[in-house]
């Protein structure tokens, strides 16, 4: 991009050089034999002037085709951005099917398939992702809810932040779960300034198709 714009920019003015070069030498033949010609003179600096005028027009129009053009990188790089965000997400979910497909996988019940934080706008700003999956011999379906919890260090002290603390919107103490197979969950979280997160808790309490309770923790990884 900066190799083009210099290249964009030599070659105006080149052309603006050449074009002043030019006038100017055929200034200096008109200067020996019209030196007394008012007239001549400011037909000249007129022309001039309306040479430069187009030239400077022509910058303007380069240098906003590279803005354009700047622009239009800024939104290629997002949109692949969000494509590799989109593909992580797919090869995760294939996994979770051939999970849910595999029988040599022995353990019933459920457990916590995938814990996912992503930065979100503004500092402290951040979404999460879970993916509860049940594994039985005969599905049915299961009820209950989710809390999640973070424990972390402020100021050098360690600190346990609830889900009512960090969760958007605030207030809320557990999130609902049901299904038969898996579920995803997703949400918002906002830290205050000064704690650092080091780990994740997610606890799951089933109340209906059989009592179960799932208690996890994961590192903090975004």
């Amino acid at each position: 991009m900066a190799s083009r714009r210099v290249l964009v920019l030599a070659t105006l003015a080149a052309l603006v050089l050449g074009f002043l070069a030019g006038k100017g030498a055929r200034g200096l033949v008109r200067a020996n034999s019209e030196v007394h010609s008012p007239g001549a003179m400011n037909a000249q600096v007129t022309e001039l002037r309306s040479g430069l005028e187009a030239a400077r027009q022509e910058l303007a129009n380069a240098q906003a085709g590279l803005e354009i053009e700047r622009r239009a990188s800024a939104g290629v790089r997002e949109d692949l951005a969000q494509a590799q965000l989109r593909i992580g997400q797919l090869e995760q979910e294939a996994e979770l099917y051939r999970s849910l497909l595999d029988s040599s996988i022995r353990r019933s019940g459920l457990s916590l398939h995938t814990l996912q934080v992503l930065a979100a706008d503004g500092d402290g700003s951040f979404r999460f992702r879970i993916v509860l999956v049940q594994k039985a011999r005969n599905f049915v379906d299961i009820a209950g809810s989710l809390r999640l919890s973070l424990n972390g260090r402020e100021a050098g002290a360690k600190r346990v932040l609830a889900y009512p603390e960090i969760g958007i919107p605030r207030g809320v103490h557990a999130l609902p779960v049901r299904l038969r197979y898996f579920q995803v969950i997703e949400g918002r979280l906002e830290i205050p300034s000064g704690f650092e997160p080091e780990t994740v808790l997610v606890e799951v309490d089933i109340v209906e198709g059989g009592r179960q309770r799932l208690r996890e923790r994961r590192d903090w990884q975004v």
